[in-house]
């Protein structure tokens, strides 16, 4: 199955249709016993990439979903013009979609920074080489809440609380920070796409989204 959707939906979407197909086909299970899953891939690239090579893109984060151990999973690629692709991909029971929902909504709140992202990049290299450990992970964390603190804008303040208890679950070395770094920087895609659809719709009906 094909889809082309925009990128403030695709997450939903996704989402949807694995939770109806899982619901519709529960009751058919295989002979090991187990009902039937759905693996989905999405792919967000530039409206200008030709639709060969965003065909291509479709089949290959599709294919990393379905390699995911256990597969029921989700990947998205990231094809930004310049640079290597980026994915993310996990388990539907690892809410990786609501996830990236959630780190788009403090994207756009500004509890997250804009150029966080990039910032962890660097960091995840700075700790490439440490040795693995608990004090690991707690410098790690630190620093990350320090990074997001020195460059948070005013309004995003109120949302220090969570920021903390959200670094504090996510990390146990340099790659789990590398993996958390390039989930961001989707997650600012769907941020941006988000807002912008807020800006075409009607006043009323944007205030009624945004609440």
């Amino acid at each position: 199955m094909l889809a082309f959707l925009p990128v403030d939906q695709c997450l939903p979407c996704a989402r949807q249709l694995r939770d109806t197909f899982v619901e519709l086909l529960k009751e058919f299970p295989n002979e090991q016993g187990k009902s039937p899953t759905l693996s989905a891939g999405i792919a967000i690239a530039h409206f200008m990439d030709s639709l060969e090579d965003l065909l291509q893109y479709g089949r290959a984060a599709e294919k990393a979903a379905k390699a995911v151990e256990g597969k029921d999973a989700l990947a998205v690629h990231l094809h930004k013009r310049g640079g290597a692709p980026i994915l993310v991909r996990g388990p539907w029971s690892q809410d990786l979609d609501h996830r990236l929902t959630n780190y788009a909504d403090l994207l756009r709140s500004e509890a997250i920074p804009g150029k966080l992202p990039y910032d962890l990049r660097k960091l995840a290299d700075v700790y490439a080489n440490w040795p693995p450990g608990e004090n690991l992970s707690e410098a790690i964390r630190r620093d990350v809440v320090r990074v997001i603190r020195d460059k948070q804008p005013p309004a995003g303040k109120r949302h220090m609380k969570q920021i903390e208890q959200l670094a504090g679950s996510q990390f146990t070395d340099a790659e789990s920070l590398k993996r958390f770094a390039e989930s961001l920087l989707v997650a600012k895609q769907v941020a941006d796409a988000k807002q912008q659809a807020n800006e075409q719709l009607p006043k009323q009906y944007a205030e009624e989204q945004s609440t």
